[in-house]
């Protein structure tokens, strides 16, 4: 967690998480609305069932203090607690790890590819 989303009560999203952009369906209980693509990093705003843009507080309970939450800005019965900061951060990790895991194999593949077209002109030159 940065250190500086620790000292605010409140912080205005766009909170740039990363997620890779061909995952194309998050959990149902993360809703995630708008994003802007790049090659492999999605940034994403939070946003509540109402169509709010989430901002990030503190909670001050006896359950979880100090833990950060998404909350929407519209005062209404349903739209109050959207979701914990740590479980969009553990998407992220997740993610980011899977993001590397597939950069590592296009290399492999690459690998593979150059060396049949090395032992392939081998066999060529040889004959």
């Amino acid at each position: 967690m940065p250190l500086h989303l620790k000292s605010y009560k409140e912080h205005y999203n766009p909170l740039f998480l990363c997620i890779l952009s061909f995952i194309s369906s998050p959990r149902s209980s993360l809703p995630l609305v708008r994003s802007i693509s790049s090659k492999y990093i999605t940034m994403i705003d939070i946003k509540c069932n109402c169509g709010a843009t989430a901002v990030i507080r503190t909670s001050y309970s006896k359950r979880n203090p100090g833990k950060l939450y998404y909350a929407c800005t519209v005062k209404g019965p349903l739209c109050k607690f959207i979701g914990w900061v740590n479980d969009y951060d553990q998407d992220c990790d997740c993610m980011a790890f899977r993001m590397k895991l597939e950069e590592q194999n296009r290399k492999l593949k690459l690998y593979l590819v150059i060396s049949w077209v090395f032992f392939v002109s081998v066999l060529i030159y040889k004959v």
